[in-house]
């Protein structure tokens, strides 16, 4: 695949106030403490029930914090922390920012003419009003976040045509396993379900947050035999119909997010019960899908 770039459809929530970090240290599942100019995390926000109401990007720009996720959930999100941060002297707005997704064969080569780039996983570099974010890693993907003159400059200056489809964007994330959020499937979901630990976007050891003591007995305690699997359709995928039902019409997974690709297919993550044992499944309006395992 060729480099391209993608406008991405984010909000980018920037959460102001000297005591900003420590507000969010109680509230989010990541170790806020850890987030400098040159880290950033996936984290999420809970309900008191361990359930996921928002999952972004918490990092530093400009020396304050901000939260990045899909415009879809930022409403919600906005709602939930200022809900929670009612009397702790904090503003919550929508920041100026765009973000702009980049992925592709020799994408690293192109952007070090460049800039110098982080070099692990959620790793950043700043440069003038640029940010550039490590996502992924094997292969490299970077999320850049400024100004959109600021990021027009960029896509010229690299000789790239910027792209509108953010489901492209969404399509990658699924194929590494990244599960998002979306409006049908706020407070559904455990962080454990989409895998949250083991993107170290779950802290054990910061103490209290918002569902702590859920999802600290859940990873305690072993329960943990949901799996997260790729499913793919040829059909168009209703997301009335979120539940995967076995050949006997049980349900055994749910539809945490999905994307369209260049092809027209359709594939998502699904939150298995349990490993599944058949091949292929089928929405609750008899729609096929198959499988593709992810994880070993």
């Amino acid at each position: 695949m060729s480099v391209i770039a993608i406008a991405l459809e984010k909000t980018h929530i920037k959460i102001a106030g000297h005591a900003a970090a420590k507000f969010l240290q109680g509230q989010l599942t990541c170790d806020v403490n850890e987030i400098s100019q040159d880290h950033s995390s996936l984290s999420a926000h809970c309900n008191p029930q361990g359930r996921m109401i928002s999952l972004g990007r918490l990092y530093l720009y400009q020396e304050q914090m901000h939260y990045a996720l899909p415009t879809s959930i930022a409403n919600v999100a906005i709602a939930h922390l200022k809900h929670y941060g009612l009397f702790s002297k904090l503003n919550f707005t929508e920041a100026s920012l765009k973000s702009i997704g980049l992925a592709g064969e020799n994408l690293r080569g192109l952007l070090e003419n460049q800039f110098s780039l982080p070099k692990e996983l959620n790793q950043c570099s700043q440069h003038g009003e640029l940010l550039i974010i490590q996502v992924q890693s094997k292969p490299d993907r970077f999320e850049i976040i400024g100004p959109a003159a600021k990021l027009n400059e960029l896509i010229n200056s690299l000789g790239i045509q910027l792209s509108n489809d953010n489901s492209l964007w969404q399509c990658l994330e699924i194929e590494a396993g990244q599960a998002f959020l979306c409006q049908q499937t706020i407070g559904k979901f455990l962080p454990h379900d989409i895998r949250l630990p083991e993107l170290n976007a779950v802290s054990f050891t910061k103490g209290c947050y918002i569902g702590q003591e859920i999802i600290a007995r859940m990873h305690y305690l072993g329960k943990l035999k949901k799996q997260l699997w790729l499913v793919e359709t040829q059909a168009e995928m209703d997301f009335s119909a979120q539940k995967l039902l076995d050949q006997n019409q049980k349900a055994q997974a749910e539809l945490i997010c999905q994307a369209k690709t260049q092809s027209g297919q359709r594939i998502a993550l699904a939150v298995f019960n349990q490993a599944p044992e058949q091949e292929s499944y089928s929405l609750e309006n008899g729609q096929k899908i198959s499988l593709r395992k992810l994880f070993n």
